[in-house]
């Protein structure tokens, strides 16, 4: 082999190594990119839906009604059974719903939070999901704990 080869030859390999690393890491990102990320799916039972006007504190549902879904899924929530309850948030031509429900994490039960905002015009339907870390039934209704951003939310009934 002459002297020249010899001295190229590191050099090329490395080019080659280092191309072929480019068109891995390529490949990977797109296959990545490409892959959907599904939000969880609510259990297919649900103890029901409350109904309110946005802005408003008191359900459009009647007392009895939203008292009867809070208690039994503040219940569930104490078992961790996987059951939905669903809000609606309605306002005079856009709202939004959010389905509740038990969702098991390691040790501890938390409760996922699953929003879609609708309306009018536009007529988009963004998901979002989020986690509560715990639930407890009051007089008043339900407080959701420690929900990101939102921090303790209270439903009325």
């Amino acid at each position: 082999m002459s002297q020249k080869n010899r001295f190229f030859r590191p050099y090329v390999t490395t080019i080659l190594v280092c191309f072929l690393l480019l068109v891995i890491g390529t490949g990977v990102f797109v296959w990545r990119a490409t892959q959907s990320t599904q939000p969880p799916t609510p259990p297919s039972s649900s103890f029901g839906t409350i109904l309110y006007h946005t802005g408003v504190e008191q359900p459009i549902t009647k007392r009895a009604q939203a008292q009867s879904i809070m208690s039994c899924f503040a219940h569930a929530y104490q078992h961790c059974t996987a059951m939905s309850m669903d809000i609606h948030d309605m306002g005079v031509d856009t709202g939004y719903n959010t389905i509740y429900w038990p969702q098991p994490q390691g040790n501890a039960c938390h409760i996922l939070a699953q929003t879609s905002n609708y309306g009018l015009v536009g007529s988009h339907s963004d998901v979002s999901t989020g986690t509560c870390q715990g639930v407890l039934l009051k007089n008043y209704g339900l407080l959701l704990q420690g929900c990101g951003n939102a921090g303790d939310v209270s439903r009325y009934m």
